[in-house]
């Protein structure tokens, strides 16, 4: 694959699509020298690009020297957009650890990447010798546009396989499964309780520590957590949960945590100060001031704004904020680009829930009213 020594330079050809282009060659310890907040967006930008290439189905028709008069001026330029923005990708694939395997459009990327050689692995054995640090495991090259043409080609013979196309049916699937499972379970919760108060709290890890807390360590200290919460004056009353394991390039290890309380039992008015509790006992007591946490309920007047309000006190008749429940706090839960999966523990339970609480068959009180 040609590369050339020279500062990345677009350069259009005849037809309007990019011409022989150069690259930068980058080491991931010093570059790229772009703020790091941006890089968790480049990755979801870069997984929508991804599946876009895939349902397009036009790739074959692209090559370094022609473009097939099939294909669209919409889809040229949304190649030559592509195109230009596959340093910053990239610059991004570097950052993520190599322990771990993320949705099936971002693992064809880093393979056809590999194959191709625009990205490089630093050392022979990475997730054995750095699993935590992936500063220091990949280097990458930004093709020009006859690199750009090949890595289309590898893609898209990768992702047009039965196996591929299999694993993303299975995906869909067990994301479909869970979502409506996770649903259930909700609704079962409402079942037995006549309002819960419904608290949303992201666990996370320091900034300047996160890159050194793998997940085993992670999931230690929310194992240890959820231990904690038998005793605990703060889980008083807590009829069920949901918790789900993220990696992020910015927050590496974290874990978005739903946690459900009998509102009979509890203040529902301080949610609020509920939540910033639990976010504190958190970072102060489990992690012994390694952790932070962000408190999702503080921008609970946001989301009504929004009209999507599923967090703080909800009436099992309140449809309107049940339904805001399931689709925007479950559904977030449970969206399937977010996914990744540990090779160094692969039995890792990385989303799960409480058990299905006990609907009584009679109910005591008087019978419930739709409002």
């Amino acid at each position: 694959m040609p590369y050339r020594h020279h500062p990345f330079l677009p350069k259009l050809n005849s037809q309007g699509l990019p011409g022989q282009l150069h690259y930068q060659h980058s080491d991931s310890v010093t570059e790229p020298q772009m703020p790091r907040l941006i890089f968790s967006e480049r990755l979801a930008e870069l997984q929508d690009w991804i599946e876009q290439l895939w349902r397009m189905g036009e790739i074959d028709h692209v090559s370094s020297n022609h473009v097939a008069s099939s294909i669209s001026v919409s889809s040229c330029l949304q190649y030559q957009a592509m195109f230009e923005r596959i340093d910053v990708y990239l610059a991004t694939v570097v950052l993520l650890p190599m322990e771990f395997e993320y949705s099936e459009y971002l693992n064809v990327f880093i393979q056809s990447c590999l194959q191709l050689q625009i990205l490089t692995k630093k050392n022979g054995n990475v997730a054995k010798e750095a699993p935590h640090s992936s500063l220091t495991q990949l280097r990458y090259v930004v093709p020009d546009w006859d690199g750009f043409c090949q890595l289309l080609e590898v893609m898209n013979s990768k992702s047009r396989t039965a196996e591929f196309k299999a694993k993303l049916r299975l995906q869909a699937k067990e994301a479909n499964e869970r979502y409506t499972d996770y649903c259930n379970y909700v609704n079962a919760l409402f079942d037995c309780c006549d309002r819960l108060v419904v608290l949303r709290v992201d666990l996370a890890y320091r900034k300047e520590l996160s890159g050194e807390t793998s997940l085993e360590m992670a999931l230690a200290d929310l194992d240890r957590l959820f231990a904690n919460m038998r005793n605990n004056y703060l889980f008083e009353s807590l009829e069920g949960y949901i918790v789900k394991t993220e990696y992020g390039i910015e927050k590496g290890i974290h874990f978005h945590l739903v946690l459900f309380f009998n509102g009979s039992a509890r203040n529902g008015s301080s949610h609020i100060f509920h939540a910033k509790q639990i976010g504190q006992y958190w970072s102060e007591v489990i992690t012994r001031g390694r952790g932070w946490y962000w408190n999702c309920n503080r921008q609970a007047k946001n989301y009504q704004k929004m009209g999507r309000l599923g967090v703080g006190v909800i009436h099992w008749n309140e449809m309107d904020l049940r339904n805001n429940l399931l689709a925007h706090v479950v559904g977030y839960i449970c969206k399937q680009d977010q996914c990744f999966r540990s090779l160094l523990l692969p039995r890792a339970k990385l989303i799960r829930r409480g058990q299905y609480p006990d609907v009584p068959e009679v109910r005591r009180g008087r019978p419930r009213r739709p409002a």
